[in-house]
Order: C-alpha cells, then sequence, then structure tokens
C-alpha cells in the first residue's frame, strides 16, 4: 500500500489556489472594465462630437472594439479551462489553455509577441524564468514611456497656459491638464505595479492580475478621453459667453470691440455683444488694435479702401 494517498482534486485545487485565484480574479475585474468601456462608447456614439471625428479617430474605436471583445472572450476561455475543465488537475499549474497569450492582446504588440512565444514552447510556465529578461525590458518600457508622455503633455501645457493671456483659454487647459493627469496617472500606476509585482514575486500568478487589468483600462481611458472633449468645450462655450457678458454690461462707457464703417449715406456702429444691421460685413481685425484711451486705431492705410468696397 502506497504511503502517501493521491491527492483528491479539492485537495489540489486548494494547493493550487495562489496559481488560480489571482486568475479568478482578474476575470472579475476584466468583465466589470469590459461593462465600463461599452458605458463610454454609448456616451462617445451618442455625442455630437463623434460624428465631426476623423476617419483615422474613428477606425482606432472600432479597432478597439474588436479588441476588447476578442479579449473578454480568451480571458473567459482561459477561466473556464483552468477553473472549470481541469478542476483539480495538477498539470494546470505548468500547462494553460492556449487562450492565456491571447487573452492579454490589448496590452500591445510586444506583449502579444511575449505570449506568442509561451504559446510557442509549449504553453508550459515551467520556462517562465528564462524569458525574464524580455519581460522586465517590455515591462520596464511601459512604466517609461507612460511616465514620460505624461510629464511631457502637462510640461507642453503649463507652457502654452504661460504664452496665452486670455483667461478663458487658460481655464480651458487647467481642465485638459487635471483630465489627463487623472487618466494617465491611473494607467501609469498600474504599469508600475505590474513591474513592481513581477520582480518581487516572479513565481507567482498575481502579476496575471494586473497584465489582464491593463489593456481593458488603456481603453476605458482612452473612450474617457474622447468623451471629455464635449465636456471641454462646454467649458470653453461657457467662458466664452461669460467673458463677453462681463466686457458688455462691466463697462458702459468702453465695449469690448467698436468699430464703424462709413459710406455716403449711413454710418454704421455696432459692437461685440450686441446686435447688429450690418449684413454681410467682413473685417480683418489683425489690422486693428485698442489705444490706451478707448479708441480703435487702425495699422492698414488700405482698410478705408477695403471697407468701401463692401458698401
Amino acid at each position: 500500500m502506497s504511503s502517501s494517498a493521491t491527492p483528491t482534486p479539492v485537495q489540489v485545487a486548494q494547493a493550487s489556489i495562489t496559481f488560480t485565484g489571482p486568475i479568478l480574479l482578474a476575470g472579475f475585474l476584466h468583465w466589470g472594465l469590459f461593462g465600463a468601456f461599452f458605458t463610454q462608447l454609448y456616451n462617445y456614439t451618442s455625442s455630437s462630437r463623434s460624428k465631426h471625428d476623423t476617419l483615422v479617430v474613428q477606425t482606432f474605436v472600432y479597432v478597439t472594439i474588436i479588441i476588447q471583445l476578442c479579449a473578454i472572450f480568451f480571458i473567459t476561455h482561459t477561466i473556464w479551462g483552468t477553473l472549470v475543465l481541469n478542476f483539480g488537475v495538477i498539470a494546470i499549474v505548468t500547462h494553460v489553455p492556449w487562450s492565456v497569450p491571447l487573452a492579454l492582446l490589448t496590452t500591445g504588440i510586444s506583449c502579444l509577441a511575449f505570449n506568442v512565444k509561451f504559446y510557442l514552447i509549449n504553453r508550459n510556465f515551467e520556462l517562465v524564468p528564462s524569458l525574464n529578461k524580455i519581460s522586465e525590458v517590455w515591462l520596464a518600457s511601459a512604466v517609461i514611456g507612460d511616465w514620460i508622455n505624461g510629464v511631457t503633455f502637462v510640461v507642453m501645457m503649463r507652457r502654452e497656459r504661460k504664452k496665452t493671456a486670455f483667461p478663458q483659454t487658460k481655464a480651458v487647459l487647467d481642465k485638459i491638464i487635471i483630465n489627463f493627469v487623472e487618466s494617465g496617472l491611473i494607467t501609469a500606476t498600474l504599469a508600475l505595479a505590474d513591474l513592481i509585482v513581477f520582480l518581487v514575486l516572479p513565481t507567482t500568478t498575481v502579476r496575471v492580475t494586473l497584465e489582464f487589468t491593463l489593456g481593458p483600462l488603456y481603453a476605458n481611458v482612452m473612450m474617457a478621453n474622447l468623451n471629455s472633449r464635449e465636456k471641454i468645450g462646454q467649458v470653453a462655450r461657457a467662458l466664452e459667453l461669460n467673458t463677453f457678458t462681463s466686457s458688455s454690461h462691466g463697462s458702459q462707457s468702453r465695449p469690448a470691440v467698436q468699430f464703424s464703417i462709413q459710406n455716403p449715406s449711413n454710418t454704421y456702429s455696432t459692437s461685440i455683444g450686441h446686435p447688429t444691421d450690418l449684413g454681410r460685413v467682413r473685417l480683418d481685425t489683425s489690422v486693428i488694435h485698442h489705444g490706451d484711451d478707448g479708441v480703435l486705431y487702425n495699422s492698414d492705410s488700405n482698410l478705408d479702401a477695403k471697407l468701401s468696397s463692401l458698401t
């Protein structure tokens, strides 16, 4: 009689919980982000802004949809094959379903190439240490890329903010910076956590939870940034309207911009923020400027001739 009995499926499942647990948690998170992605997609297709997007942007959105559908199928197949079909099977710890490499499709071309390499070596987790260097380079480059993109974007926006003298433009740039930091910080932090977990716990599947989450998180951030354009536009229009209203009613002696056009029979005058009877008039504002006394001066000697030709 054998000194040690063959372990039961339940015992095998309990012993491999550190392997299967992170995969199950990754599936829960992936499905949650999948639902959030389609909520963002609904908001995008319902907005009037999406109808005016370029073909490149629309194509990128539809490609992302296809990738998300493929990813949710692959991760569901992975969970089903690991926790249901192979429940209590010891070999599942080292030989995983074929869908594992494809479940990480949305994390990028580098990640896809890395996982296809997994599949080509018989889907054997025992060979993971031989690919550790490749994984470290890929994860480190993802972290560095995220942080460089974020810092560069914020620096550029801050530089543009200092150049402008218009309060409404500064407010819009502040809104863009805050939106980018909030969204970019999430993905950069998760990528950094993935790298740390990979280096600290290289023999566990804890990092799988983060890796399976990165793809749909990037997709959600992308859609959230596209949808935020509508809110930023609303802020800009509200600030513009408030500026014109304040300029029109805040000073009775000097409107924001005022000009007059004379012809042989009539003199028309108007100002921004007030109704006008000028009809169709084109005026090149690049040749007009405010003086300290509140009067508009003409820096173009041919402006009178240009205006006369319109009457």
